[in-house]
């Protein structure tokens, strides 16, 4: 100590004394420093990193909304404005998922679809909210137009509107479509919310609820697009609280941070000029979008908590480097009091070491309690640190892991290796912008996980990559709800299927029983009808015969010539004409009512037709109409009661040359075949004859007018006529029919494409060598 003295009393001590004391403060000053920027970079790094997980699980987070809806009209072919309120109502946007503005189905119509859909939509059970019309108006290849939106109150508006009008949501809409994917628009406005930056995520729906593998089935079963549009900033809020530190950030929309691409920022605004300190700025892709995101420290944000800062540090030491000088010029310092400064010196270095040390402390603790795992390679040396939130999602402990990257490859599913480096060398390289990657990592179990990984690279000054760090989440829960979504969706539909076809079996049994019925119906009318026939034939027929004679005889008794006698002999001639008539109309009840008794023999019908045209070949000539006949020849025999289908023919002819009353022409055909092919079906003429069962068939085509759709359905019934009053009794094709009926025939009446009545018989044929067989036992065959 007294050497100490000594020293100090040398002139110019003092100041070496001085110099020396600066020098010592500097040096713990430069430490304290660099211990202080080295805290506050890592835990910037930490920091900037949990930020920009927050917000792509934000984006994730709406992504998963979108894909619940998507689930509903996979559900369903057919999805009720009702239905899509009720789910969207379940959701509580408002709530859970701020910033949500509207959620809605968009479809696909193309301009030739345009009018068929607005009839559709007006024709809706649950219409519209006022008049549904597309908009803006004009004139495109197609239109994606707005179905369905929620809450309706906010954006009634948007119903009706063409998103594909507007460059950035069409692109994005197309994208989705291509891409089966999720896709996000560029920035945008929303009508509810003028001048704030605003996206909107498209996710599209398919036929069938399934995802086509190919861009054409993609193309083909595209139905539309579940959308939902929101406010950026406000689907930001609450990030920043998520680092528990002083961080301000800014999103911008594409590559370039500038007033035009701003999207949203902590400060709601952005900052002029470059923000001081630490500044990271990355790019993130998220559904497609690229954004740029800016995150820096918050202005008096740059000092580290926990520790003491460098300018008061060196003030301090300053004031005791003087205060040594002082003490050592003054030559009054004792042993005790210089021994008291110096210790008061080395607290001093213990309390920055202490500091520095709680700040790596807690950077620590937050790392541990993030829930994502954080990794950070060194590209050079292939070494990596693995936190152990990282290792315990795999389930393993912390020394149960090499920190290295052939340890992270050995853990990827096979499936995944190839695109996993793939990924990785295209960021290196330049051609991806950022890196994200969805995988699968072995757990220790055996089992696999599906992992989202996601990483920024640090680079030299020629770009190439030195280390990368990021983090890790496990996505596997996530992966499993949408596995499940799925099967449920496959089951719903798989049970909507079978509920169909049930329906469609008792509609079809439902139709079936009302056509007996009807059948039952008509044969009591018909057997009521020949009943009353019968009996008012019979009782009129005598007394017109003895009226018919007694005007005969007056006709010859009444002296000719004289006024008198020539108007009593016109009277006379119309009374015969009205009382021949009459006569007609009883022998047509008689043939209506008459028993149903015949005997069908094998006959030619196409004989049988020639014979019927003999017996016509008068009318015909006095018509004018010209007969054109295309018969089939060697047709086989039919098991036919030869006059009756005779008279049956004559009917049907004398019918068509009535509706030809200027001439024409009557086309007559023969055919035998499939009944499958020749015979038009309709439901309202069943065919008795089984569709494998051969048939010959003659069809009668006239060039008259035709007969009016609305009364073919009654051609058939008892005194129901097509012609003027008393041109017809309304008894002959009634006949007609029940002659074809006994035969087990069919007979269809139509108004044919090419103009004019087309009637088509058919009876069931006859081998050949069955013509020497029994009638009986030939018909019964049939």
């Amino acid at each position: 100590m007294r050497f100490i003295i000594r020293t100090l009393s040398i002139r110019g001590a003092p100041w070496v004394v001085f110099g020396l004391s600066l020098f010592a403060t500097a040096v713990v000053c430069q430490q304290a420093w660099h211990g202080q920027k080295e805290a506050r970079d890592a835990r910037f790094e930490a920091d900037a990193a949990i930020l920009k997980n927050a917000m792509a699980e934000r984006l994730q987070l709406y992504a998963q909304v979108l894909q619940g809806v998507r689930g509903l009209f996979a559900a369903s072919e057919k999805v009720k404005a009702s239905e899509f309120r009720d789910y969207v109502r379940s959701l509580e946007p408002g709530g859970d998922y701020p910033g949500i503005l509207a959620l809605g189905y968009i479809e696909k119509v193309t301009t030739g679809q345009r009018e068929d859909y607005l009839r559709q939509v007006a024709l809706d059970p649950e219409p519209s909210p006022g008049p549904f019309g597309i908009w803006p108006p004009g004139e495109r290849p197609d239109y994606f137009v707005v179905r369905f939106v929620e809450p309706l109150e906010t954006n009634r508006a948007a119903l009706g509107f063409d998103v594909g009008s507007q460059q950035h949501r069409r692109a994005a809409a197309v994208a989705a479509a291509e891409s089966a994917m999720p896709v996000l628009t560029a920035k945008i406005e929303l009508v509810q919310a003028l001048g704030r930056p605003a996206a909107i995520l498209f996710n599209p729906v398919y036929a069938g609820g399934t995802e086509p593998a190919s861009p054409e089935d993609r193309a083909s079963r595209l139905t539309g697009w579940v959308y939902a549009a929101f406010l950026i900033g406000d689907m930001m809020k609450g990030v920043r609280q998520l680092t528990k530190s002083n961080l301000d950030y800014e999103i911008y929309d594409g590559p370039s941070p500038d007033a035009e691409s701003f999207l949203c920022g902590s400060a709601k605004t952005i900052r002029p000029g470059t923000p001081r300190g630490r500044v990271e700025q990355s790019s993130l892709t998220t559904f497609g979008q690229p954004w740029t995101i800016r995150i820096h420290a918050a202005d008096g944000g740059t000092v580290t908590p926990g520790t003491l800062p460098v300018g008061i540090l060196a003030t301090g030491g300053a004031c005791i480097s003087l205060l040594i000088a002082g003490i050592s010029r003054s030559m009054a310092t004792t042993s005790s009091r210089a021994c008291t400064l110096a210790a008061g010196m080395t607290g001093e270095l213990l309390l920055q070491k202490e500091a520095l040390r709680t700040s790596e402390e807690r950077l620590a603790m937050v790392i541990k309690g993030s829930n994502d795992g954080i990794w950070d390679w060194n590209v050079a040396t292939n070494e990596v640190y693995f936190s152990p939130r990282w290792k315990a999602m795999l389930g393993y402990d912390d020394d149960e892991i090499e920190n290295t990257f052939n340890a992270w490859q050995s853990l990827i599913h096979p499936d995944d290796r190839d695109r996993a480096g793939r990924m990785i060398r295209d960021y290196f390289e330049g051609r991806t912008p950022g890196y994200q990657l969805e995988h699968r990592l072995r757990h220790k179990d055996g089992s696999y996980r599906w992992i989202l990984a996601r990483g920024v690279a640090a680079r030299d000054e020629t770009g190439r990559p030195l280390r990368m760090a990021g983090s890790h989440v496990d996505l596997t829960d996530l992966k499993q709800a949408e596995q499940e979504l799925r099967s449920a969706n496959l089951e719903l539909q798989e049970s909507q299927s079978r509920l169909q076809a049930t329906l469609a079996d008792l509609s079809a049994s439902h139709e079936q029983l009302e056509k007996t019925q009807l059948e039952l119906i008509q044969a009591a009318k018909l057997e009521s009808v020949g009943t009353l026939a019968a009996g008012v034939a019979h009782e009129v027929k005598n007394p017109l015969q003895i009226i018919i004679m007694g005007l005969d005889y007056l006709d010859q008794v009444i002296p000719k010539g004289g006024p008198k006698g020539d108007e009593t002999r016109l009277t006379l001639s119309d009374m015969r004409d009205a009382a021949l008539r009459a006569n007609g109309i009883t022998r047509e009840l008689l043939h209506f009512s008459a028993a149903t008794d015949f005997t069908p023999e094998p006959a030619d019908l196409e004989s049988v037709l020639d014979r019927s045209l003999w017996l016509l070949r008068m009318d015909l000539t006095k018509s004018g109409v010209q007969v054109v006949k295309n018969l089939a020849g060697n047709l086989p025999p039919v098991a036919i009661d030869t006059p009756k289908i005779q008279q049956v023919l004559i009917n049907l002819i004398s019918n068509a040359l009535q509706a030809m009353d200027r001439g024409g022409m009557l086309a007559i055909t023969t055919s035998c075949g499939s009944l499958d092919l020749l015979l038009p079906r309709r439901g309202d003429s069943p065919c008795p004859l089984r569709s494998d069962t051969p048939a010959v068939i003659l069809t009668l085509h006239d060039s008259g007018p035709g007969i009016p759709e609305d009364q073919l359905l009654r051609i058939f019934d008892p005194f129901f006529t097509t012609k003027a009053v008393g041109s017809g009794s309304g008894l002959g094709l009634s006949v007609v029919k029940k002659i074809v009926d006994l035969h087990g025939g069919y007979i269809h009446l139509r108004n044919s494409p090419r103009g004019g009545l087309e009637v088509t018989l058919a009876f069931a044929a006859l081998p050949k060598a069955a013509s020497s067989a029994p009638a009986g036992a030939m018909l019964a065959a049939t």
